[in-house]
């Protein structure tokens, strides 16, 4: 377990492994929470920009924090997470994308209310098989200073 004093700004995480997503991850997941017709019907999709079947947003975004297990990022001693900020879809993910994540430290403070804790601030890029970011935010955290 690494704690506040044991992260450096700049400091990069990236999953180990690629995320395959799959047709029917997309359908299953889309029917359930997001049931946009381009994200559960091949045909429907077609007639969109993109033109054919992509997964939605809130999906790429669950995807990010699993593979932020993988990274060694959340081996830091999280506390509980205070925001998303700056939440963007630059590229749709398609069918048969892989995916990893790359978490890079932007800022840290002590906390002012709680001596015992700091302010994590960490950029996490969701990037495909083409070196492409297709999902990127801001997450901030509160995280365990070493025990003294």
């Amino acid at each position: 377990m690494r704690f506040f004093e044991d992260v450096t700004i700049g400091e990069e995480f990236v999953s180990h492994t690629a995320y395959l997503v799959t047709g029917e991850e997309i359908t299953s997941y889309a029917g359930k929470w997001d049931p946009q017709p381009y994200h559960v019907d091949e045909e429907q999709a077609k007639r969109t920009m993109v033109g054919r079947l992509f997964a939605p947003s809130i999906l790429t975004l669950a995807i990010s924090v699993r593979l932020s297990h993988e990274s060694g990022y959340c081996d830091i001693s999280s506390v509980a997470g205070l925001g998303i900020d700056e939440l963007r879809m630059t590229k749709p993910v398609l069918v048969d994308d892989e995916l990893k994540v790359k978490a890079t430290v932007m800022s840290m403070r002590e906390s002012k209310s709680r001596p015992k804790l700091g302010v994590m601030t960490t950029r996490i890029e969701v990037i495909n098989q083409n070196g492409e970011i297709v999902l990127s935010y801001l997450l901030s955290g509160l995280v365990n200073r070493r025990p003294q």
